[in-house]
């Protein structure tokens, strides 16, 4: 997926100043996967878990399939803003 070819590990304390908003939105303190966008999820790297949160609920699991739900939910977003 095109998606998961832009993504990259990093501590929050390294992001630049347009992905600190969404640290806060979903409560990361450490790690997290940042994408083009800009767009990111929560991640923990000795669980390999992963998560972000919509405006009602929020999704954890493997990473993988956190993308996948992530990539969807933001296509819809987008077409919502359109």
């Amino acid at each position: 997926m095109r998606f998961q070819q832009g993504r990259e590990f990093d501590h929050v304390s390294t992001l630049p100043a347009e992905y600190e908003h969404l640290v806060e939105g979903i409560n990361v303190t450490d790690y997290c996967v940042t994408y083009p966008g800009p767009n990111l999820l929560g991640y923990d790297p000795q669980t390999g878990e992963a998560w972000f949160q919509d405006y009602k609920e929020e999704f954890r699991g493997p990473l993988e399939e956190i993308e996948r739900k992530f990539y969807l939910w933001a296509i819809v977003e987008s077409d919502l803003a359109a």
